[in-house]
């Protein structure tokens, strides 16, 4: 995968293993694991049969369906988080997640599908309700025929993210490192993509009119015979996840930082989704019917005009992030929490020896608290707890409390090296690896790493 410039700073002595950013919540969802949050909240797919039924998977095994006026839950069945779904009727419906779960609806209820392996599945699509293919990490491709899922020689080890084709004997799976293989109906090959980004969605119109997304603002065309870059009018530091569009001079691209792209056949332009949270998958029934989803429960809604953000299913109080995430014995300061349904919270909890002096609900998924730490806390993580009449949301281990260094240590030497730079936080990016904070001057340390779990 090609890296990018590094960012990065002094790293404050951390020994442990540098966290991954995951996707943006207007920050990030857990910086001391790297990982998504395992609390429901996070939508990462969605795909639908008409604007009166949709579908939306993500986070803890969470399944939402639309009916054209609300988001209802539906219950799974499984706790891991699903990555991606796809059907071939409102009876007929796949969902695909982590370690090999594969569940199926039936119109009535969902139920868990053995697909001999634990790799994690990262997206599904299908032809037919008797042509299905899931792709994952370590090159897995599987294969439905009506009747069981089996296993295809994808001739890759690389993970497998993005899935789409155009009929049995066209279907193209995309992933890290560039890859792009094709599968002519007897089996896969490779296909020259002519970069090293993580190419994470695929869609198209037809054989010869195919859009790949991915790392760096990554989106690809493919015109029949090769593939060739195309200027997403985005940043290198944002990542694209997925690609929909009703004619190829309607295309829309989803990302990082509630990213937003439209393609009129000419030109990809921004355009605003009204929201802040990352998201992942997009998915339309015509041009004036689209719908997207993302972290922290977002969905949003195309009407042809202008995107609106939509209520979804109450999905219980979600603590996704704080920051800064890290703090010094006898510190005073202010840290934001990004989370879901946050309104009316009635307490907030950093655990012991940390006080909290005031704290605003700014929003559903915003509070700012002032915190003090005590000069003689104990060294190590707490977790960051808020409660409303709703319950509680705990993100485990979210806070650290550390150790004050001896004086003169560089606690305040924010200089960064050759090929360095500081990132304030409004600055971080899904694929960079935290190593700490530049105390006194609420800088981030990171440098570009590898996408989140997903990729």
């Amino acid at each position: 995968m090609a890296l990018a410039l590094a960012v990065a700073v002094l790293l404050l002595g951390l020994t442990s293993p540098l966290p991954v950013l995951a996707a943006a919540t207007g920050g990030f969802d857990n910086p001391q694991t790297g990982q998504l949050s395992a609390e429901p909240g996070h939508l990462y797919s969605v795909w639908g049969f008409s604007p009166s039924d949709v579908f939306a998977v993500g986070a803890s095994g969470i399944v939402l369906r639309y009916d054209g006026s609300s988001w209802n839950e539906m219950s799974s069945g499984v706790s891991v988080r699903l990555w991606g779904v796809w059907g071939s009727s409102p009876s007929d419906v796949f969902a695909v997640g982590a370690s090999g779960t594969i569940v199926h609806y039936d119109g009535s209820s969902w139920n868990a599908v053995s697909s001999g392996t634990t790799d994690d599945f990262l997206g599904v699509w299908g032809n037919s309700a008797s042509d299905v293919f899931a792709v994952g990490t370590s090159g897995t491709v599987l294969h439905f025929d009506g009747e069981s899922w089996s296993t295809m020689d994808s001739g890759t080890a690389k993970s497998l993210c993005g899935i789409w084709g155009t009929s049995p004997s066209n279907v193209i799976a995309t992933g890290d490192d560039g890859v792009i293989i094709r599968y002519d109906g007897e089996s896969w090959h490779p296909e020259a993509s002519g970069t090293t980004a993580y190419l994470h969605g695929a869609w198209g119109t037809s054989p010869s009119d195919i859009f790949v997304v991915g790392e760096s603002g990554t989106i690809l065309h493919y015109d029949g015979s090769s593939w060739t870059a195309m200027d997403s009018a985005t940043s290198d530091w944002y990542w694209l996840y997925s690609v929909w569009g009703s004619s190829s001079s309607d295309v829309f691209v989803v990302g990082q930082s509630s990213t937003l792209r439209h393609f009129d056949g000419t030109n990809w332009t921004p355009m605003d989704s009204g929201t802040t949270p990352g998201i992942w998958d997009v998915w339309g029934s015509s041009s004036s019917d689209v719908f997207a989803v993302g972290n922290l429960g977002t969905i949003i809604h195309y009407d042809g005009t202008s995107w609106s953000v939509l209520s979804g299913a109450a999905v219980g109080v979600v603590v996704n992030s704080i920051t800064p995430f890290r703090a010094i014995q006898g510190e005073t300061l202010d840290v934001t929490i990004i989370g879901h349904n946050l309104t009316g919270a009635t307490e907030v909890y950093l655990g012991e020896d940390i006080t909290v002096n005031s704290y605003a609900v700014e929003s559903a998924k915003r509070i700012t608290a002032n915190i003090t730490i005590d000069a003689d806390a104990s060294a190590g993580p707490r977790d960051v707890s808020v409660t409303t009449a709703e319950g509680t949301g705990t993100l485990t281990d979210g806070f650290t409390i550390q150790a004050r260094p001896e004086e003169g240590g560089g606690l305040f030497d924010c200089s960064c090296g050759e090929e360095e730079t500081s990132v304030p936080p409004a600055g971080l990016a899904i694929g960079m690896t935290l190593s700490g904070l530049c105390w006194g001057a609420g800088y981030y340390l990171a440098r570009r790493a590898r996408p989140p779990t997903r990729r």
